[in-house]
């Protein structure tokens, strides 16, 4: 919150983080043995496609990025 205070941006892989977190508590405290097979699996694939979300996000090139790595000439 403070951060979209101070820039007025919206950091994308901020929001995927924390909800990729509070997903994961879920699947901690989830009780197997009485939940229903179909909502174990949409819960799997909630997991994974954020997953997935929350790396490509983080493979996309930044100017930030740029600037900061040893290796531009």
């Amino acid at each position: 919150m403070t951060i979209y205070l101070r820039e007025k941006v919206i950091h994308v892989k901020i929001v995927m983080a924390t909800a990729l977190m509070a997903i994961v508590r879920k699947v901690i405290i989830i009780d197997v043995e009485e939940m229903e097979v179909t909502y174990l699996y949409g819960i799997a694939a909630v997991v994974l496609n954020m997953s997935v979300g929350y790396w490509l996000i983080h493979q996309l090139p930044r100017k930030s990025h740029l600037e900061e790595s040893p290796y531009t000439v």
